[in-house]
């Protein structure tokens, strides 16, 4: 197992490396430096947003893009700062026709309010949500019933794509809005 105060003395040596604006650090050993990070620690969030820094300033929104939003998987709390990566990369990217041949596609999952505004705005073309509530009440139900001795059976929950014009539909407010 690996001692997570290394890990970030060594996420400091290369953040110090990488900022310093008089460092000697030569751009394809630092690169190097980032990338035998991440494969010694790969859940490591820290080395995540390094590597999304570092292909940030070589100007390749599209994979700062994944860098940050890996960052952001792996860490155990929402980084604030990350999230705002993600956001000013993102707009970036949306706002560089050039860059969006480098981007495949983006994949995210959940229906927060940042993610329907963007939704709405046109920043993403779609998302994928499941009814939260009655998965909720489904799983409270079951153990209910599976105390009683009922094993019942399985219950399937449908999800659904959302597109921006599918928003404002009645059938989807539950999903997208349950506490309104």
């Amino acid at each position: 197992e690996q001692d997570p105060e290394n890990s970030n003395t060594r996420y400091w040596y290369v953040r110090t490396a990488m900022d310093y604006e008089e460092s000697d650090a030569d751009k394809e050993e630092l690169e190097e430096l980032i990338k035998s990070l991440l494969e010694r620690e790969p859940e490591f969030p820290g080395y995540w947003q390094l590597m999304g820094d570092y292909v940030h300033r070589q100007g390749d929104l599209a994979a700062a893009l994944g860098c940050y939003q890996r960052c952001q998987s792996c860490s155990q709390e929402r980084w604030e700062f990350v999230d705002h990566q993600i956001r000013e990369t993102a707009e970036a990217l949306a706002d560089d026709s050039s860059q969006a041949v480098h981007a495949g596609g983006l994949y995210g999952r959940g229906s927060t309010l940042p993610i329907l505004n963007a939704l709405d705005q046109g920043w993403i073309t779609g998302i994928c949500v499941a009814d939260e509530f009655s998965r909720g009440y489904f799983s409270v139900q079951r153990a209910v019933q599976f105390l009683e001795g009922d094993d019942g059976g399985p219950v399937v929950l449908d999800s659904y794509y959302i597109e921006k014009e599918d928003l404002r539909k009645p059938e989807y407010e539950k999903i997208l809005f349950p506490i309104e």
